[in-house]
């Protein structure tokens, strides 16, 4: 049976926005903490064609004030919570635009 689909670790950094490139229609599986950077596991298909697509992250801090989603932006996806140096950082996947902070 061929295997079409593998897992793969993106490793993001601690910041309140970023964008992470990532393949066409892939699956984000779970957030991690690995070597003290947080990382996403992600699923994805085989073999890997040209397109990728950026993915809006965000992370906050317990008690930070969120912005409202608007109705142009969908809702932001909780993708998991990971502690650092005392911080915690509640971490989304948003429907913003890559191009807009």
């Amino acid at each position: 049976m061929a295997k079409n689909r593998e897992i793969l670790k993106f490793k993001l950094s601690f910041e309140s926005w970023q964008s992470i490139s990532m393949p066409v229609d892939s699956k984000i599986l779970s957030l991690q903490m690995q070597d003290n950077i947080p990382c996403l596991c992600v699923l994805i298909k085989r073999p890997l064609k040209n397109y990728v697509e950026s993915r809006v992250i965000e992370m906050f801090f317990t008690g930070e004030g969120i912005e409202d989603e608007t109705k142009d932006e969908p809702d932001r996806k909780f993708l998991g919570t990971v502690q650092h140096n005392g911080l915690v950082y509640h971490v989304f996947e948003s429907g913003r635009s890559p191009d807009a902070p």
